[in-house]
């Protein structure tokens, strides 16, 4: 596999401060219910999950958690297309899919989102031999098994790619999936 980015000193030198905040302000914060109305599946992909994922795969560039942290920075469009094309690379199997979106809703849990809408491109993973419904599926039991999940609405945004042809595009739609 091609290494699609630069070794690094840390993620830590490429941060932006913040402006310093009050406890009492992050914890209003972090009860206030929250929506997420535009979510990319592959973009929402944490540390934790690829850390896994590489170690799973035998992924030379993914050893330590330092390492998947890096493959959620960008500095500039071409690293970001880089980055999640190789995080991208990743999701093989309908357990990839379902681990990441666990941890997508622990982070949901944490964060306090109520509402969510989260696109899925799942014609890559299809070329690839993962079957459409698997990948639905594991990503809603992922999604409702993880902590807090009854006080979350989700909503899927299925990005039915044209290059697939009609055909594919006609059976996707018509996959009756309810979760």
């Amino acid at each position: 596999m091609a290494t699609f980015f630069q070794k690094k000193k840390s993620v830590e030198n490429y941060s932006i401060p913040a402006a310093p905040i009050s406890d009492e302000a992050k914890g209003y914060i972090r009860r206030l219910p929250k929506a997420e109305i535009h979510l990319h599946f592959e973009g929402t992909i944490g540390a934790e999950a690829l850390l896994r994922m590489g170690r799973k795969y035998g992924v030379d560039e993914i050893k330590t958690r330092s390492d998947a942290e890096w493959l959620l920075y960008f500095a500039h469009p071409q690293m970001f297309f880089q980055n999640f094309l190789f995080v991208s690379s990743l999701l093989r199997d309908a357990e990839d899919f379902y681990e990441a979106a666990l941890e997508l809703g622990r982070r949901f849990a944490e964060e306090n989102i109520r509402y969510a809408e989260i696109t899925i491109a799942p014609h890559k993973f299809m070329r690839a031999g993962v079957p459409y419904p698997q990948i639905l599926e594991a990503i809603d039991a992922g999604l409702r098994e993880s902590p807090q999940s009854a006080r979350r609405d989700y909503r899927y945004i299925i990005d039915i790619v044209r290059d697939l042809g009609p055909e594919i595009g006609m059976e996707m739609a018509q996959t009756d999936f309810r979760p």
